[in-house]
């Protein structure tokens, strides 16, 4: 018995108290019910129509499949225009001359992509996915190949929520935690050929200010195809919207960082938004 005494005690003293800080913003989540969840979402989706950033700054960077090796591209400067009906307009500019290196334009399914110093058009559909054997793998030598991979719908994606199920029976709400983070996980389910169900998008709907951060986009075989992160919110005409994105394309091989300095939402947006002017010869290829 008093053997038994003595090891408690000794135990005891010898207990290691530690003290884990809480955020702030994680005290502050809040308790909020399935339907007003999804309404809060609803509401981010319809309220941004059209887009504007004449002030952006983008960063491409080539992924390998092996761990750590990557490629970085210097930050370029980017005029982007983009509307809630799939029409998206993104130019690119060198960082010296400021001319025009790439225009990339998208108007519902059908895209361009036009180099000019090359003076060759690239066209293709939105909707086609990338086969996988064309990506580059870790083992090429030039990384910057897979840049090839970008099309104009995967960077459209990041800056328009599109949560539109067919039915709200078919969206998943559940509490997600990390140590630092709750979230709100809200899942779009579908289902794939043989009738199994799969998710099709992902919302993290952060518990204190209520944005959404993250959106994940997978395949009809369910696997993520698209992973964006939303960071450093601010208020633009009465509208919060991210000034920081970064968007991930491990399956093609490619990361987009993109940063916003100023950004008009909902403006009427110029006549020829979406056209593109080509010269009168140009060599034109067909992608995949």
């Amino acid at each position: 018995m008093f053997s038994l005494f003595v090891l408690l005690f000794l135990e005891g003293c010898f207990v290691k108290k530690e003290s884990l800080k809480i955020p702030a913003y994680y005290k502050k989540a809040v308790e909020l019910k399935r339907d007003k969840i999804l309404d809060i979402l609803k509401t981010k989706s319809e309220e941004v129509k059209t887009i504007l950033i004449k002030t952006g700054k983008f960063r491409f960077i080539a992924l390998s499949e092996k761990k750590g090796l990557k490629e970085k591209y210097p930050t370029v400067k980017g005029l982007l225009i983009a509307d809630n009906k799939m029409d998206f307009r993104l130019q690119i500019f060198a960082p010296v001359v400021k001319s025009c290196v790439v225009d990339i334009l998208q108007k519902g399914n059908n895209f361009k992509i036009w180099y000019p110093k090359k003076r060759t058009l690239y066209v293709g559909k939105s909707s086609t996915e990338i086969k996988v054997d064309s990506v580059i793998k870790e083992n090429d030598k030039d990384l910057k190949y897979n840049l090839k991979n970008i099309r104009p719908l995967h960077i459209y994606e990041t800056f328009f929520l599109k949560f539109n199920p067919e039915s709200l029976k078919d969206v998943l709400v559940e509490e997600y935690d990390t140590k630092f983070h709750r979230y709100y996980l809200i899942t779009v389910v579908g289902r794939d050929k043989n009738g199994n169900l799969i998710p099709q998008r992902e919302y993290f709907l952060e518990r204190s200010s209520l944005e959404v951060v993250r959106k994940k986009i997978f395949d009809n075989n369910g696997k993520i195809v698209e992973d964006i992160n939303y960071y450093n919110f601010k208020k633009f005409g009465g509208i919060s919207f991210p000034t920081y994105i970064s968007l991930d394309r491990k399956m093609d091989g490619y990361r987009v960082e993109i940063s916003i300095k100023k950004i008009l939402l909902n403006h009427k947006l110029p006549s020829k938004s979406f056209i593109l002017n080509l010269p009168e010869k140009y060599s034109k290829k067909i992608l995949n």
